[in-house]
């Protein structure tokens, strides 16, 4: 999504249709969830109108579904061995214990989960 001004060159208007014209004839670059009126006077008396304001002007519901989808190709779309070094990864970013590991020890979890020994 874009910030815009409602007037001017660079009106919301007129930005919605070149960005439009745009992925349309590019799609496999992504899309446009939405386009915001730019607030003047943004702060943080202001915050619930601007998130009401983006409500009204992005597909917020389109976001999560492409994120989901998203989410879901690169997880599905990974052989075998990506999947057993992804879990090694996160098991050894979490360990199961609640005891506070040393730097040496963070180290060497992340190198035998596959990452390269630091020189």
């Amino acid at each position: 999504f874009n910030k815009l001004p409602l007037d001017g060159f660079y009106s919301l208007e007129n930005c919605r249709e070149q960005v439009g014209l745009y992925f349309a004839q590019n799609p496999d670059k992504g899309r446009p969830f939405g386009f915001v009126p730019l607030m003047k006077n943004m702060s943080v008396e202001t915050i619930d109108e601007y998130i009401r304001l983006f409500g009204q002007h992005v597909d917020v519901t389109k976001i999560i579904d492409a994120a989901a989808k998203a989410s879901q190709s690169s997880i599905g779309g990974e052989d075998d061995a990506s999947a057993v070094k992804r879990q090694r990864m996160i098991a050894a970013a979490h360990p199961t214990s609640s005891k506070a590991r040393s730097r040496a020890e963070i180290e060497q979890g992340a190198i035998k989960a596959g990452a390269q020994q630091s020189e």
